[in-house]
């Protein structure tokens, strides 16, 4: 062979293997509603191969300006990741798809099964009803389940379930070429951890297991408020752990405990207003601080009570 038809082959098969070794460009895009809506976060993620979301959105109106801003961006939904099954993550769904079309939902076995239930019960709500037209009545319920990795695309995605802990199941979603883990709820930046469900100590442990399993993460997407370091796990493990530390200490006082064992009325409100005024920098959703926070001190209460009775 020539000399120069060896070197014209030898520069095509490095080029070859660059191309098939280089990385996508990804982005991240973010889509945040009101805190009307519980300044829920969706995300996707684009390449040149097209779309994958993550999360859904509440209300219809927000669903749909979610759908409008990626339908403008001209290319096709290759899927999407459920992170959990609060409304506020799942509703979204039924609008993406009448504007974007088909595209396969992933969630995990536990969430596919009780989705439509868990949905029903907050469309039947008092809460719920408040948002009127806006509110989806309707649920999508994810097809697909969820694999430990998965190629979308052009994209790479590392799957983890993180079992019950801010809601009944999770998941996370790690993409290792922008070393971004989606969270879901596990983490709230700028906002109050919420485990009102009474899981705290388990959140604490779900947040352990991703500083030692995602070390190289580098960026946290969370399911409310904006992206963070990676110090927002530790963060958050300090809040809870302060959170069950003043609630434990209100219900050893005289008198503290109702007839039922928890935090009377008037104590379980003084308690709420004291932790909410040692948090003054985050944001309640538009809520009182303290409403929040006393939802945070039932399921703290409820965690404590069941950790007594083992």
């Amino acid at each position: 062979m020539p000399l120069k038809s060896l070197l014209i082959t030898l520069s095509l098969l490095i080029a070859c293997q660059a191309s098939a070794d280089a990385k996508p460009a990804i982005k991240v895009h973010r889509y945040a509603s009101a805190p009307y809506a519980w300044n829920t976060n969706s995300y996707w993620l684009e390449s040149s191969s097209g779309i994958v979301i993550i999360d859904a959105q509440l209300l219809r109106s927000d669903a749909q300006y979610f759908a409008a801003m990626i339908k403008a961006n001209g290319k096709p939904v290759l899927g999407a990741f459920l992170t959990h099954p609060h409304p506020d993550h799942i509703a979204g769904f039924t609008e993406l798809r009448k504007v974007l079309g088909e595209f396969p939902i992933y969630t995990t076995q536990l969430v596919k099964e009780t989705a439509k239930t868990n949905y029903q019960q907050f469309v039947n709500s008092s809460f719920a009803k408040h948002f009127g037209e806006d509110r989806i009545t309707e649920v999508t319920v994810p097809e697909n389940l969820v694999k430990p990795e998965m190629r979308i695309g052009n994209m790479i995605f590392q799957i983890k379930e993180m079992g019950p802990g801010e809601s009944p199941d999770h998941i996370v979603i790690y993409q290792p070429d922008l070393k971004a883990l989606f969270v879901g709820d596990i983490t709230m930046n700028h906002h109050p951890a919420y485990f009102g469900e009474g899981r705290p100590m388990m959140i604490i442990a779900q947040l352990n297991k991703l500083k030692a399993q995602f070390s190289d993460a580098e960026f946290v997407y969370s399911g409310h408020g904006d992206p963070q370091r990676t110090s927002v796990f530790d963060q958050q493990i300090a809040y809870i752990e302060a959170f069950i530390a003043e609630v434990k200490n209100a219900r050893a006082k005289p008198d503290a405990l109702d007839e039922n064992g928890r935090l009377t009325a008037a104590n379980r409100k003084a308690l709420s207003k004291k932790i909410a005024g040692m948090y003054p920098q985050l944001s309640y959703f538009g809520y009182l601080p303290q409403v929040i926070t006393e939802w945070n001190v039932y399921g703290a209460e409820a965690s404590l009570m069941e950790t007594q009775r083992q």
